[in-house]
């Protein structure tokens, strides 16, 4: 969309940190217990996202005096402050109830002037790209994996701003498009939990011919090695429902290229192989270097066997090639590729390939071991596809609200580029991203 710049854009306003907070400092370090208490440290896992959850802070015994400064306060920035990969995360503390809450010596509070900052603004642009660079570059010292932010770096850190009225616009409509993301968040949620709920329905009990879930006060059940399964079902290991098992290449390594894709485990995720995150090979490489089995058919499914156990993915598109972090299947006709990849996800087999996992600091999948598990299926391939179409139902609700939450995502990475650095005017973008968001909530 086309953004018109209709309105003056607002020199932006520079000061050091420093000039423009009440307080900056680390928190304390905690006295836990296991009691019953009214008083909780907050510390970097509870903050994520831009916010900062209590649901993760932890007891601390409440005779153990807090030093005043570190107790939150609605609006305070609180900021991670150790750790290679967690230092310089921001969030927003916005909670407020009878129960007393303070930052651990783990997390750096911000408590900037009223005068100067919107609370909001003031921690969505120390989200920014380049703030997060300077924080990196400017704020941080120790080795490697011993990173600590550093209070008078961070002092010393200069920021750019909007004036205050217009960092208040801005904050209004981050709120806006921050709220639809939770709002979406939670729709997603909620359908991932009635999906699973109702897999463990259809995926031990069934569909009758009339689309009716089976009960054994109604339908004829056995016993089988899996526990009561119905009459029309079966139980057999797994290598009696594939016709070929396998795993893709160990060296070499194709070179790199702009020809089929390179999957790997970190490729696949949310049941899906996401393309846009793979390495590509080249045709030469692709032609010469690898063997059959590590070119997937389409309808194969792929299983990440090395470190993230159990991801599953359709093959959906080919040519493209495997890893050896991935196991092949390709299975016969006694089940569906779709509803073995169904089972597969459920949490019972989950945890079957969990349990069968071995290694010691990387857990693997052994083919030998997985190709022996035993799967409950129904003899009918219809049945199997009723079950599939159920199940579909709830997955395109969920695919459609995680395309609106990617799309609110991309909406607000936007704001914070346009919004937070001035480049162009607050009146002249509200109205247009306000709709945006609206339309997406």
């Amino acid at each position: 969309m086309r953004r018109h710049r209709r309105n003056k854009v607002s020199a932006l306003r520079k000061a050091r940190i420093a000039q423009t907070a009440l307080y900056l400092g680390r928190g304390q370090s905690p006295s836990y217990v296991n009691f019953e208490t009214n008083t909780f440290a907050i510390n970097q896992k509870c903050i994520r996202d831009g916010k900062v959850d209590p649901l993760f802070a932890r007891a601390h015994d409440s005779k153990v005096p807090i030093k005043k400064e570190v107790l939150l306060q609605s609006g305070d920035v609180c900021i991670n402050s150790t750790g290679t990969g967690t230092a310089g995360r921001i969030g927003l503390w916005l909670h407020r109830s009878g129960e007393v809450y303070f930052a651990d010596s783990h997390v750096t509070v911000f408590r900037p002037k009223p005068e100067v900052f919107d609370s909001k603004y003031l921690a969505t642009l120390l989200q920014t790209h380049r703030m997060q660079t300077e924080l990196e570059t400017f704020c941080f010292s120790g080795s490697t994996n011993q990173v600590e932010l550093s209070r008078s770096a961070v002092l010393n850190l200069e920021l750019r701003f909007l004036p205050l009225p217009e960092q208040q616009l801005v904050a209004k409509i981050f709120k806006l498009i921050d709220r639809a993301i939770e709002q979406t968040e939670t729709v997603i949620a909620k359908q991932k939990r009635i999906k699973i709920g109702l897999m463990q329905d259809l995926l031990t009990k069934g569909v009758d011919e009339h689309g009716h879930i089976r009960y054994e006060a109604t339908h004829e059940f056995k016993d089988s090695p899996l526990g009561r399964i119905p009459k029309e079902w079966e139980v057999n290991e797994l290598r009696h429902h594939i016709s070929y098992i396998s795993y893709g290449f160990t060296n070499p390594m194709p070179e790199a290229g702009d020809g089929p894709y390179l999957v790997t485990a970190i490729n696949i995720n949310d049941g899906k192989i996401l393309y846009d995150t793979c390495r590509r090979t080249s045709i030469h490489a692709f032609n010469t270097l690898l063997t059959n089995k590590s070119r997937p058919k389409l309808n194969d499914l792929l299983i990440t066997k090395d470190g993230s156990l159990g991801r599953v993915a359709i093959v959906d598109r080919v040519p493209l090639c495997i890893n050896q972090s991935i196991a092949i299947m390709r299975t016969n006709e006694r089940v569906e590729a779709h509803f073995l990849k169904l089972l597969l996800e459920s949490p019972r087999y989950q945890k079957t390939i969990a349990d069968d996992a071995g290694g010691s600091t990387i857990k693997h999948i052994y083919i030998t071991k997985i190709d022996k598990m035993f799967l409950g299926v129904p003899r009918s391939n219809d049945e199997q596809k009723r079950i599939l179409k159920i199940i579909g139902k709830y997955d395109a609700v969920i695919d459609a609200e995680k395309i609106k939450l990617s799309v609110l995502k991309r909406t607000r990475q936007g704001l914070m580029q346009d919004l937070l650095t001035g480049n162009v005017s607050v009146e002249s973008l509200i109205a247009e991203q306000t709709t945006i968001v609206r339309a997406n909530m």
